[in-house]
């Protein structure tokens, strides 16, 4: 195939758990699709991985030692986790993973890693291992197919569009310039909480409503328009950083952590606008 001679694609394959999970959010039939899509690519030689959402009802499953094997044994080699995310239109709140499943989430995975020679990754509890969010242009953006450019891939609001202006004009735009000076985001510079939709909401409700970005899509999005959805952000991210600032405090006083040992690295990320700024590389 034109894949497999290319080499420089490799396919993330979404599945929402076992058949059952899967079929009823993608549809009737995408189980045995997904397996003859899977068979196709690996007889090809295309590199080829899964995608999976975790909610609050799979968490456990897409986590399992049985679901990654049976994967590996259909030729995956990388897998990415991605928590649910209340966005878009109405929202169910009831599919994001609670405070304390989210831990768990990424305990499991770190556990995966450890067994499987597979390449496994969590959105959102691997942030620390990247130092921190990096939408806005911070090292990120995200462009959809009609142009218009988003700080995040799950932050769906912008100002810009790259058919009407340069990328690095819109990277230097005073929206994502605010998002970023804002990083990283919460007074203790915890890396646990690295997300300015769910960890850190007010970050991005100030950006959008200060620059009166537009959503990109069709309707409209809840995370900033609706008041309940807003106070239901507001108080889990409360939760989560009960959670994890203690961890995180005792992790950056430990000798043996990277961000201990890597003190001025950690410390620059709190001067990364100020310095860039000056520097005329924003």
């Amino acid at each position: 195939s034109e894949l497999g001679r290319l080499g420089n694609v490799a396919p993330a394959i979404s599945v929402e758990g076992w058949k059952e999970e899967t079929e009823h959010r993608r549809g009737k039939g995408m189980w045995n699709n997904i397996l003859d899509t899977m068979g196709r690519l690996r007889k090809n030689g295309v590199l080829f991985g899964i995608s999976v959402t975790a909610t609050r009802n799979n968490m456990e499953e897409v986590t399992s030692e049985d679901f990654i094997e049976f994967f590996m044994d259909r030729g995956d080699i990388f897998g990415w986790d991605f928590m649910f995310m209340p966005v878009g239109k109405d929202p169910v709140l009831e599919l994001v993973m609670t405070p304390e499943q989210r831990l768990r989430c990424g305990e499991r995975v770190n556990h995966l890693r450890e067994k499987y020679p597979m390449f496994l990754a969590d959105f959102w509890n691997d942030g620390q291992a990247v130092g921190g969010c990096l939408a806005a242009g911070r090292r990120y953006l995200h462009i959809l197919h009609n142009g218009n450019v988003e700080p995040c891939v799950f932050a769906h609001f912008g100002v810009d569009n790259i058919r009407e202006k340069p990328l690095l004009e819109i990277v230097n735009s005073p929206f994502f310039k605010d998002i970023r000076r804002e990083f990283p985001y919460n007074e203790k510079g915890n890396l646990k909480r690295p997300c300015m939709i769910i960890d850190n909401p007010k970050v991005l409700r100030n950006a959008v409503r200060k620059h009166n970005a537009v959503s990109g899509h069709s309707s409209p999005d809840s995370l900033v328009d609706d008041p309940y959805i807003a106070q239901w952000m507001d108080e889990y991210a409360e939760r989560f950083a009960e959670l994890t600032d203690p961890v995180w405090e005792e992790m950056i006083n430990d000798p043996n952590n990277r961000w201990y040992r890597e003190g001025r690295e950690y410390q620059e990320l709190f001067g990364y606008s100020r310095e860039l700024e000056s520097s005329g590389h924003r």
